[in-house]
């Protein structure tokens, strides 16, 4: 069967943990503004630099929650400068990760122009998917080796056995406008971290909800996401598992 024959939409619908994916949406709708009053107490009211960082930090910590309620596993991929926290579904073989729209499609057209730099381009080296373009960049192929198994070797350096764990890279992602979080996206990449297909959020769940779907269901009841955003931020600042969030 041809790459363009393959529904890939039907594929990621069933390899979703959607559940999981319906708590991440409130998390994922967290914006700076709801963070800005707690923040302004934390470290006063001059400047707010670190409030857009504060604000991943905190979708990261309630996800880091969410996957492990679910008994996924959670982890952080530590690139120095930053921190960011993905999550693995060893079931599913899915690998997810979490952004913003902007971000996301900035890295993935930077990646079809050649840029291999991404953390994305290491992460979705594990995928089983085909690839859904082949291209290359480099005039022979040993150069096309040497840069494959540079990348193999960044790939496990950041993922170390988890690089095996996982067939499937999904990211997650939202838009961001002023004090609004929108169009909240779940897409799958192929190897080369080319999109393949991706799935609104929103839709789906209002699909769930009606019950005219019910794929990997999963159910598992976790206490109210709601009630977690009432908290302060200075009751979890010394419990946040990341210090600078993409």
């Amino acid at each position: 069967m041809k790459n363009n024959q393959i529904d890939y939409k039907s594929r990621l619908v069933k390899l979703v943990n959607w559940n999981f994916i319906s708590e991440c949406d409130i998390a994922m709708k967290l914006t700076s503004s709801d963070m800005s009053s707690d923040y302004a107490q934390l470290v006063g009211y001059i400047s707010h630099n670190g409030l857009p960082g504060a604000t991943w930090d905190q979708r990261h910590t309630y996800i880091w929650e969410y996957a492990k309620a679910y008994n996924l596993k959670p982890f952080v991929l530590d690139r120095k400068i930053w921190t960011a926290c993905v999550v693995l579904d060893e079931q599913e073989k899915v690998l997810y990760a979490f952004t913003s729209s902007q971000n996301y499609k900035k890295v993935l057209s930077d990646i079809k122009n050649g840029k291999d730099t991404h953390y994305y381009y290491l992460l979705c080296l594990g995928s089983d998917e085909p690839v859904l373009v082949q291209t290359s960049f480099f005039d022979s192929d040993k150069e096309q080796k040497n840069h494959d198994a540079e990348r193999m070797r960044k790939a496990k350096e950041l993922l170390k056995e988890w690089l095996d764990l996982a067939e499937h890279f999904v990211v997650v992602h939202y838009e961001y406008r002023s004090r609004e979080a929108s169009d909240g996206t779940i897409s799958l990449l192929d190897n080369n971290g080319a999109e393949l297909t991706s799935i609104k959020i929103g839709d789906h769940l209002k699909e769930k909800v009606s019950g005219t779907d019910t794929t990997n269901d999963n159910s598992q009841s976790i206490p109210d996401s709601q009630e977690t955003f009432q908290e302060p931020l200075v009751s979890w600042k010394e419990t946040n598992v990341n210090k600078q969030s993409r």
